[in-house]
């Protein structure tokens, strides 16, 4: 009976573990969206600053690829500055998925 036991405390604590991951890779990404994009892109998407892209805009996400965002990301556009030497692909690839998910078709 013991046994049994242990091996379902184990794989419970395995998934909670791996639970608690996956949802601090979420929070971090959120959290490096609104402290380096959030100014001018907006908590949500939609821009603070005039000529900032408008995430929320389907066609623009449709518009652009992820190499697109990918370069601007790490080389900057305009008069936003690029994060090459503070994010890694890993950070990156997270950003873009992430933004990718702020697109709302119009109605």
């Amino acid at each position: 009976m013991e046994k049994p036991f242990k091996l379902v405390l184990i794989v419970v604590l395995a998934c909670l573990m791996g639970c608690t991951s996956a949802t601090a890779t979420k929070e971090s990404v959120e959290d490096l969206y609104i402290k380096r994009c959030s100014g001018c892109h907006g908590v949500d998407g939609e821009p603070m600053k005039l000529n900032a892209p408008d995430f929320t805009d389907a066609e623009f996400q449709k518009s652009r690829s992820d190499e697109q965002f990918r370069v601007s990301i790490l080389e900057g556009k305009d008069k936003m500055p690029g994060y090459k030497t503070e994010f890694d692909n890993e950070q990156v690839a997270a950003l873009i998925a992430y933004i990718r998910t702020m697109a709302k078709e119009k109605k």
